[in-house]
């Protein structure tokens, strides 16, 4: 097992072929603010959905790949009655929304869901997307 960290689009340009794409386990992190960044919420999301994945589905991929979106909102709204353009301002998360469109990306943990969105609107219409197209939604249980 691989494991790549993306934190921008340079790295996703970089360092994911479609190979590891189709052939990965996801796991998404998503802070708010920058001082989280360097305290230990965000290296907390990452360490616990990679023991999510080690304990349970290390067999079932070659890739493990985080997205580390950095302080970023979930309030983030971007123009949700444009199914083509953007459904939030955050660079990652639109990226995976449209790997998930495309077919590449058939998973995703998050910690909890809001870390894809706080907003009800923009929530249940990524929840849309992830059932539409047949993603596995991990969501941590405490």
């Amino acid at each position: 097992m691989k494991k790549i960290v993306i934190r921008n689009k340079d790295d996703y340009d970089k360092k994911l072929t479609m190979n590891h794409l189709v052939n990965s386990f996801n796991v998404y992190c998503r802070v708010s603010t920058k001082d989280q960044i360097t305290n230990t919420s965000l290296d907390n999301q990452m360490e616990i959905g990679t023991d999510y994945f080690k304990n349970n589905l290390i067999d079932e991929f070659k890739y493990l790949i985080i997205w580390r979106e950095e302080g970023k909102s979930s309030d983030d709204i971007g123009d949700i009655e444009d199914d083509m353009g953007e459904m939030v301002r955050r660079e990652l998360l639109n990226i995976i929304i449209s790997n998930w469109k495309n077919q590449l990306l058939k998973n995703i943990w998050v910690e909890n869901l809001d870390r894809l969105s706080r907003n009800d609107e923009v929530s249940h219409l990524i929840k849309g997307i992830i059932y539409k197209n047949g993603v596995n939604l991990y969501v941590r249980s405490v």
